[in-house]
């Protein structure tokens, strides 16, 4: 579930400008490593897309089907509208209040400003790739990243048809921010997530951003820590645990 602590909206505010700025400075006929077949303009054009169905449906509380759309004006400068308009409604919505989502968690729309937070953050890091740029991200929006993976997508890509990554006990450490999760698979369920260490018969450790792009397959597993059984480590790591 979302922490309490984190302003989702701010944040997805700070988010949508980084963005922008990472637009501003992409070629955008570039090619995106970390997402085969897309220029940076593809991939523009899907955030921007994704932002107005989010959009759409926190101002309305229902489904709604994701829009096809086409790049108008400057890259960055058409970016940043349509994320403007998405922070706004974030902003004005109830967390609580009853809103669609697509994955087999509380249907509020306080999922959204949290899913279009990392969406964001995750493709920023995909743009400045193609520059070479490191990415700046907070260490605890990192680890709230991390705890959207293994509560939100873990059980999504289970409903899309693909078993979890979890076969056995896997605990997973954010050595920056002295987050714990630890994974214990259950038959035909999205594996149990709980926020201490159990009995696992691997332990991965590292900074919490290092965590965060690796399960989004943004980076390599090379700056993470093994402990225990390494195949059950490997197996869970290489696993369909994000789209």
């Amino acid at each position: 579930m979302p922490e309490p602590d984190l302003d989702y909206p701010e944040l997805l505010a700070g988010a949508v400008r980084d963005m922008a700025a990472a637009l501003a400075l992409a070629d955008p006929d570039a090619p995106v490593p970390s997402c085969p077949g897309w220029t940076v303009v593809d991939l523009a054009e899907h955030i921007v897309s994704v932002h107005q169905w989010a959009t759409k449906i926190v101002s309305t509380g229902e489904f709604q089907r994701p829009l096809d759309v086409r790049r108008t004006g400057l890259l960055s400068d058409w970016y940043a509208e349509t994320g403007q308009a998405l922070v706004s409604t974030m902003r004005a919505a109830r967390p609580e209040a009853p809103c669609w989502n697509f994955a087999p968690v509380p249907q509020v729309a306080g999922f959204w400003p949290r899913r279009q937070l990392h969406e964001t953050t995750i493709h920023t890091v995909d743009v400045l790739q193609t520059a070479g740029r490191p990415p700046a991200i907070e260490a605890r929006v990192a680890a709230d990243g991390v705890d959207e993976a293994f509560r939100v997508f873990l059980p999504r890509m289970l409903v899309r048809g693909f078993p979890p990554a979890v076969t056995e006990p896997v605990t997973v450490v954010s050595t920056d921010t002295d987050d714990v999760w630890t994974l214990t698979p259950v038959d035909g369920q999205a594996p149990r997530v709980d926020a201490s260490r159990g009995e696992a018969l691997a332990t991965i450790s590292a900074p919490a951003r290092d965590l965060y792009l690796a399960l989004w397959k943004r980076a390599s597993f090379d700056s993470l820590a093994i402990a225990g059984d390494a195949q059950v480590a490997a197996g869970f790591l290489t696993g369909r645990i994000t789209p």
